[in-house]
């Protein structure tokens, strides 16, 4: 028996949010499941699409054939999504980001459901954004959290449609990840296609587009068919197409020109008063924070403001030196002295006879008869500078402790503007006590950095996900060092009974 899973959420409840071609997308992969013999029973989700809905309807589906023998299972979602704290959620039409858990659906317990089915092969493709945290230096948190969750299946095929810290781009019509899937399949020479073939076709249709890179975890043996290929499918796929092209065709032609392009484009564009308010709401949201849950029992939050250039922010400045931006930004140099020892003579090497000789004269550079001192200068980066008059340009957030026996935390948040942008890089501490009033840093500073748009950019959630953030850093070594603890005291109760 083989299943499949249609989950396709266009409508967020806000014009800024919702996403049309996702409604496409849902009926574009289900006329495809529908056409091919092989799948017995398809779940669709399009319509009602709040989190009650869907998860009651999933589980209901999943418990009707957890008992048979299942060969394989597709889950295909389009919508919004977010990886978050080391999970992924697939966010739902009611999705509060105050009641995260419950208004989307973890990839975690969408992973247990499909579990209980306990098919031979499993296939999740997810068009979606992942736009969740962002190491500069360390960025494959989401490539192992899901290398880890194939783990749990059998055989797998993971798809999805752009990297950790891109987006996932779609018009009116369609995805255009999902188009690439429904473009394999019209364009496919044979009367089957596998999931191979679906892969190799999407990474060739995008390998010139830097803005979104879809990728694949893959455990299975590329013999898996995907579906047969009818002409009467070729043909409904087709219509499909040119129905949601026709819808957008005005659309397209009013913006055909040069002029309308740059106009459409110009709506972007903030002015600085723009910018500034921005920026000064989310201050604001900052200043009137206090940590979620438990951690509001352990730690006190509180913030400051200044315009000092916060220390150690190499990364920073060479993330300024080395990408393509727009930001009112520059990175900073040094000139650092060095020094390095050369051969007087280069020459010398041609009155060497053997290669023997000509090794031993490289290793002994410290003769001074052979080889002299040549000092010179090199510029290496080492900060960055903020070009205009922002009205902050350093927050830091202080997570002071309410028990003696827990340390100090700190975080570092540093905003960038552009005439379309705000980019926030922050990055969390911990103090070391020296003494009963003095305390130091103890760490490098590892930056983690996430952008939006000037005029879409949610102040409220994103200073959720980074006050989550920090939380978790701060519960992270109390849980390891309290756990530890506990346990040795049980061992040391078993020992003395």
């Amino acid at each position: 028996m083989n299943l499949g899973i249609v989950l396709a959420v266009s409508n967020y409840g806000n014009i800024d949010n919702n996403l049309p071609g996702c409604d496409a997308d849902g009926k574009a992969i289900s006329a495809i499941l529908k056409s091919d013999s092989k799948f017995d029973d398809i779940l669709v989700l399009s319509k009602n699409t709040g989190s009650a809905e869907v998860k009651n309807q999933l589980i209901e589906f999943i418990s009707k054939y957890k008992n048979d023998d299942i060969d394989e299972v597709v889950f295909y979602y389009t919508g919004h999504g977010d990886f978050n704290g080391n999970e992924f959620y697939f966010l739902l039409s009611d999705y509060d980001s105050s009641k995260r858990k419950q208004t989307s659906l973890e990839n975690t317990e969408l992973d247990k459901l499909l579990k209980a089915l306990n098919s031979k092969v499993t296939i999740k493709i997810v068009d979606a954004c992942h736009s969740g945290k962002a190491y500069i230096k360390d960025s494959d948190a989401f490539d192992k959290y899901l290398n880890d969750s194939k783990g749990q299946f059998d055989k797998c095929y993971f798809m999805y449609s752009s990297q950790l810290e891109q987006y996932s781009y779609q018009d009116d019509s369609l995805s255009f990840f999902t188009k690439s899937i429904i473009d394999a399949v019209k364009n496919h020479s044979a009367n089957t296609i596998r999931y191979k073939d679906i892969i190799d076709y999407v990474s060739d249709s995008f390998e010139s587009n830097s803005e979104q890179t879809p990728f694949f975890v893959v455990q299975a043996d590329f013999t898996e068919q995907f579906c047969s290929i009818s002409s009467s499918l070729v043909n409904e796929l087709k219509l499909l197409s040119n129905l949601n092209q026709e819808v957008n065709l005005k659309d397209d032609s009013e913006h055909s020109n040069l002029l309308d392009k740059i106009r459409l484009d110009s709506e972007r564009y903030c002015s600085q008063e723009k910018a500034y308010e921005v920026l000064n709401s989310f201050l604001e949201n900052l200043k009137n924070t206090s940590f979620p849950g438990s951690v509001s029992e352990l730690y006190d939050c509180g913030c400051t403001f200044g315009d000092p250039l916060v220390k150690n922010s190499n990364a920073i400045g060479s993330w300024l030196a080395k990408t393509d931006h727009q930001y009112f930004a520059r990175p900073m140099f040094e000139e650092i002295a060095k020094s390095r020892r050369e051969l007087k003579n280069s020459n010398i090497l041609s009155s060497i006879g053997t290669l023997t000789f000509r090794h031993s004269l490289y290793e002994d550079k410290d003769d001074d008869k052979l080889y002299k001192t040549v000092k010179y200068t090199e510029s290496v980066v080492s900060g960055y500078e903020i070009t205009i008059d922002q009205p902050v340009k350093l927050i830091e957030l202080h997570a002071t402790p309410k028990f003696s026996n827990i340390r100090a935390g700190h975080a570092f948040i540093v905003p960038f503007l552009s005439k379309t942008e705000i980019r926030i890089f922050y990055s969390f501490s911990h103090y070391s006590e020296q003494g009963w009033d003095e305390k130091i840093l103890t760490q490098k500073h590892k930056w983690l950095t996430n952008s939006a748009s000037l005029k879409d950019f949610s102040v409220s959630n994103f200073v959720d996900t980074l006050i989550d953030g920090f939380g978790e850093f701060l519960l992270e070594p109390l849980n390891k060092q309290f756990e530890v603890a506990m346990e040795e005291h049980i061992l040391e109760q078993e020992s003395e009974q």
